[in-house]
Order: C-alpha cells, then structure tokens, then sequence
C-alpha cells in the first residue's frame, strides 16, 4: 500500500517520520501512532534521503503485515489443537484411555507455550530483516 505524507522529524540515521493523512484502513493497522489533527505517525526507512517537510511517497508492506498477522495469531492455535490431539493419542497408545482428554489439555498447554517461544523467534527474524518496515519511494 502506498501513502503520500511529509516528513515531520528524523528520528535516528535513515529513519524518519512521516505525518501522513488517517484513513479508514487506520483503525485496523496498527503500525502508526496518532498525532494531531487526524493525522498518524508512521516510521520508514528513508534511503533516498528525504529532508524535513518534504512530502514523499511511503510504501507500507501489506502483504508482509498480513503474512505476519496470520503467524502471530495462527501458530498459537495451531500448536494448541496439536498438543491436545498428540496428548491424547498417545496415552490411548500408552492405554490409558481414562487420562486421555488430561493428557490432552496437559499437551495442548505445553504446546501452547512453546508457541511463544516460535513467535519471538519469528519476531526476532522480522526486527533483524526489517522487512516489516515501510520505505520511503519518492518526493
């Protein structure tokens, strides 16, 4: 997604912040921060090295913030359905059919939290790559 805004300060380096014009895909986002009159604060690499008051174009990247969303949201119940199926599979296995719905809360709440670990990492991955990061394009 591509937004028109001004440059409002540097923040530190190549990064700076565009004051761009709060639309109603906004409210969903969540990778702006408000400011004054109806506007939003949006982060972006600057590597064509826009100056303060500029108005440039910045690039957001939507399909990444998705594809992020979904891992974010998706592993944990992923992990939580194959714990407590894993669980209660093998202690049927095992034969003991009368602990097998224990055994599976039990896993499920195991595989839950390791799901967390999964999603720093991810995380992680993502700070390091700045692929979530929006750029600026144009002046």
């Amino acid at each position: 997604m591509r937004e028109q805004g001004i440059i409002t300060k540097i923040i530190s380096g190549n990064i700076v912040e565009v004051a761009i014009q709060k639309s109603k895909a906004c409210d969903r986002c969540g990778l702006c921060r408000d400011l004054p009159e109806d506007m939003m604060g949006l982060e972006a690499v600057n590597d064509i090295e826009a100056k303060i008051g500029d108005i440039v174009k910045v690039e957001i990247p939507t399909k990444e913030i998705w594809q992020s969303s979904a891992i974010i949201f998706l592993v944990p119940i992923m992990f939580l359905f194959t714990g407590y199926l894993l669980g209660a599979y093998l202690f049927r296995v095992i034969g003991l059919a009368q602990s097998q719905e224990t055994a599976g809360v039990i896993f499920s709440l195991g595989f839950l939290a390791a799901s967390y670990f999964v999603v720093r990492w991810y995380d992680g991955k993502a700070q390091e790559k700045k692929f979530l990061q929006a750029r600026v394009v144009s002046i």
